[in-house]
């Protein structure tokens, strides 16, 4: 597993640099079992035109709410 370093934030009203949601995107991948049933991500550093219909923005939210355990993800 690799530590997850990022410069800012990702996700909707993020900063979204390019590496850091590419980082975001491997980390997922490598635990992407804990959130099943969604799909590997494409780790291409991208949160395509519409951040909140992102696939990437969507495991995360996931990610947050099964692995994290916040009620509200974001």
């Amino acid at each position: 597993m690799m530590d997850v370093v990022l410069t800012g934030s990702v996700g909707i009203g993020g900063k979204n640099n390019k590496q850091d949601i590419l980082n975001v995107q491997k980390a997922i991948n490598q635990r992407i079992k804990l959130i099943s049933p969604i799909a590997r991500l494409k780790e291409d550093g991208s949160l395509g035109a519409f951040p909140e219909k992102s696939k990437t923005v969507a495991a995360i939210m996931a990610f947050q709410k099964k692995v994290v355990g916040l009620m509200n993800p974001d």
